[in-house]
């Protein structure tokens, strides 16, 4: 909870192949990890938990996930937004989930 300015504190940076493309999903200010650097996470493995690393430690700040997302084009990977890989629908008044969990 120590607040870093311009941080993304401790975060962990996941690639996957997704419909042929490779993919790379970073989860931002968490507050504890689960995983190895180099190592293969299976889907629906427990990788960490959320928490108020980095910039995120800021008086006010909620404990929160932050995502950001980039997709290889060619040799290089471009920012893109990490909606387009969840599939999950949510109600937008109540923010309940209306299609199952992925």
């Amino acid at each position: 909870t120590e607040y870093r300015a311009n941080s993304l504190g401790n975060y962990i940076e996941i690639e996957s192949v997704v419909n042929g493309e490779t993919i790379r999903i970073k989860y931002c200010h968490m507050g504890n990890i689960n995983v190895q650097i180099g190592s293969q996470v299976a889907q629906g493995a427990w990788i960490g938990g959320i928490g108020r690393s980095g910039n995120a430690g800021a008086k006010g700040v909620n404990t929160h996930l932050h995502l950001q997302s980039s997709i290889k084009v060619g040799d290089n990977f471009e920012i893109t937004n990490p909606i387009n890989f969840l599939s999950t629908q949510f109600d937008e008044n109540s923010l309940e989930p209306i299609s199952n969990c992925n």
